[in-house]
């Protein structure tokens, strides 16, 4: 059984799926560490809990991903992947680490995973 092999008869490598799936990740950090801040304004406007979940939520989702990513490109810059800058890596991991402090460090509360006494009550 022959390989099949892509239509412009070009052989992707390593670096290739690399430079896909970091495109395909940086999005996701970005856009949900903005809605968190766009629910954060909606909780400081209406004072629901509901806010302060989504909140929560969104900023463990794009720690999570942006971890991810950051992983792909710390790996790729230390294959000696030319574009890939130790100072993106460096801003990556201040971004992360802030809203990794903004998510558990909000009086009150344990992170997203934790059980609020107001939102977990049976009654």
């Amino acid at each position: 059984m022959a390989h099949a092999r892509p239509v412009d008869g070009y052989r992707r490598g390593v670096h290739d799926y690399a430079d896909m799936l970091l495109a395909t990740l940086t999005p996701f950090p970005v856009v949900c560490f903005t809605l968190a801040l766009l629910t954060d304004l909606a909780y400081w406007r209406t004072s629901y809990l509901m806010w302060q979940h989504f909140s929560a939520w969104l900023l463990l989702v794009g720690i999570v991903v942006g971890g991810c990513a950051l992983l792909v490109s710390i790996i790729a810059t230390l294959t000696h992947r030319p574009g890939h800058r130790w100072s993106h890596i460096g801003l990556g991991v201040l971004v992360l680490a802030l809203a990794f402090l903004n998510n558990w460090s909000t009086p009150g509360t344990d992170g997203p995973l934790s059980c609020r006494v107001a939102s977990c009550s049976p009654h």
